[in-house]
């Protein structure tokens, strides 16, 4: 049984450190986790390394206590069931976007599940990735690392951000757009259940649209796009799979 009110975020970054200060703030029992030690003194001491609205606030009365940040990989496999995957993808010089970190920390948090007792953890890949690499480069690596099944023994959702900087705070509590690639209906539960306690607008459970702004779930496997109509009148094109692109189509 998934306890979804423990997760844990690989990545104390510009996006990172603040959703993992959102979940702190919203009840969940949270692990930070960054290869950087300075981040990880820093949030443990109740500083923010970066500067967004409200973050400092929340890190001052969560860090070390709710949040708790480490550089241990493994900690965020054996205290929690549920680890957010937020590292950096930069492009590449083709206009790719490199995934060498998200590979990086997948591989050091399969290889600690590879020698956990436990039976079942979720990876939610949070950062941009380009279309097709998670199902193509990123499950076959956690199979590969951990010597685990998909959906056996594991789970993958792909859930991007739509958050801008200067308003990430904001952008987590209330968003506008909620989109859930996931590998089976169990692992879409996790993640939609972990979005229902986190926003501060309360998302109804029968509507795939909600007060937690349009919620849209789909399986991994299937190559078909959904459009969906923001309140600003944009447009976002968004493959279902958990590789997910995003595309502005004004």
């Amino acid at each position: 049984m998934i306890n979804v009110d423990k997760v844990s975020v690989v990545g104390l970054g510009k996006l990172g450190l603040p959703l993992a200060a959102c979940f702190a703030e919203r009840g969940f029992e949270t692990i930070g986790v960054d290869i950087d030690r300075t981040v990880v003194d820093s949030v443990n001491d109740g500083v923010a390394s970066i500067v967004e609205p409200r973050l400092q606030d929340m890190i001052s009365r969560l860090g070390g206590e709710s949040l708790k940040a480490t550089h241990s990989h493994a900690e965020a496999i054996e205290k929690t069931d549920i680890t957010f995957v937020l590292v950096a993808t930069p492009s590449n010089s083709d206009g790719s976007f490199s995934n060498r970190y998200v590979e990086s920390a997948l591989r050091s948090l399969a290889t600690a599940f590879g020698t956990s007792q436990k039976k079942y953890h979720l990876f939610v890949i949070s950062s941009t990735v380009f279309p097709g690499s998670t199902e193509g480069t990123l499950i076959p690596l956690i199979e590969q690392s951990s010597g685990k099944k998909l959906n056996v023994d594991f789970g993958v959702c792909y859930d991007p951000e739509f958050v801008a900087l200067g308003n990430v705070v904001k952008g987590f509590l209330t968003p506008d757009l909620v989109v859930i690639g996931e590998s089976d209906e169990c692992a879409g539960d996790q993640v939609t259940a972990v979005h229902r306690k986190m926003c501060e607008n309360e998302p109804a459970e029968s509507s795939g649209k909600s007060d937690c702004g349009r919620h849209c779930r789909r399986k991994l496997e299937r190559p078909d796009v959904t459009v969906i109509a923001l309140p600003t009148s944009s447009v976002f094109s968004i493959t279902s799979a958990p590789s997910a692109s995003l595309r502005t189509m004004s």
